[in-house]
């Protein structure tokens, strides 16, 4: 499980690099970056965002490429902290190229890969590595997990016991291995 988790790591590194190319401050020292910052990224991928009432329980989804851009569409009526989370991994598939064919965040299919690095992306940012290593110093490290699974459940309301659990252990890894 740990290479595997390593792989996780390192493809989330990947995008982060590719997001940070179009907004520098992504999942940085100052983050979580702001709506505007979030906006500029999405325009430098290439993405068209549409906010919308759907007639499903998906938070999100984004379409493969049309007319030059991602269609990247978001419920509206998901709670704000819900469509903050879904913007930034909808974003992670552009990014990974998974947009090839419809990618829509919902409650199922969430041990696949290509989500656990979407969560991931959005959680570098969400849950930031600066809070991280000051909870390092502040709190013993086996209260570590509990004060990183209160933030990562904020933006995971409604998901699986193991979803949440799987997402602390791949942030903190991933603080481990990159500092992010």
């Amino acid at each position: 499980m740990r290479s595997d988790e390593d792989g996780l790591c390192r493809a989330v590194g990947r995008l982060l690099d590719l997001a940070r190319g179009h907004e520098p401050a992504y999942a940085g020292p100052q983050s979580p970056v702001r709506t505007d910052q979030v906006a500029g990224l999405l325009r430098g991928a290439g993405c068209h965002l549409e906010v919308f009432p759907f007639q499903s329980t998906a938070a999100a989804m984004v379409l493969p490429r049309c007319g030059g851009v991602y269609p990247v569409f978001v419920n509206r009526d998901g709670d704000r902290v819900e469509r903050t989370f879904a913007l930034r991994h909808e974003l992670a598939h552009v990014l990974a190229g998974d947009a090839d064919g419809a990618v829509f965040l919902a409650d199922d299919g969430w041990t696949a890969r290509e989500e656990r690095i979407a969560d991931l992306f959005a959680l570098a940012d969400l849950v930031p590595g600066w809070w991280i290593a000051q909870l390092l110093g502040a709190v013993p490290g086996r209260e570590l997990a509990a004060e990183v699974a209160q933030a990562v459940g904020e933006f995971a309301q409604g998901w699986p016991t193991e979803r949440v659990l799987d997402r602390v252990r791949l942030r903190l890894r991933l603080y481990e291995a990159c500092a992010v």
